[in-house]
């Protein structure tokens, strides 16, 4: 049952990513700050199979959307990043 809710969470979370209109930069920086979320769970001191799971799966999921990006030289990724509103920063005021 877990293993299920784990499948359609993440699908929802894949079509959420894909249908923003955003590039797969904005996906690859979705997936990552994902797997930070879910990585900080296991700060509590806790451990379950079930977390690890979901962290392993977001992983795989973060490291398919972002391997386009690994070598990609500076130029390229800021001209990727001006279509990403995860990637905007607001200078302080």
């Amino acid at each position: 049952m877990s293993k299920l809710i784990l499948i359609v969470t993440l699908n929802v979370f894949i079509f959420a990513s894909c249908s923003s209109g955003e590039d797969g930069l904005c996906q690859c920086v979705d997936a990552t700050n994902r797997v930070n979320e879910l990585s900080a769970t296991f700060l509590d001191g806790t451990y379950s199979e079930e977390r690890k799971d979901s962290l392993d799966q977001a992983r795989k999921l973060s490291d398919s959307l972002c391997a386009p990006y690994q070598q990609m030289a500076p130029e390229e990724l800021h001209k990727a990043a001006k279509n990403c509103s995860s990637l905007k920063m607001n200078p302080p005021q």
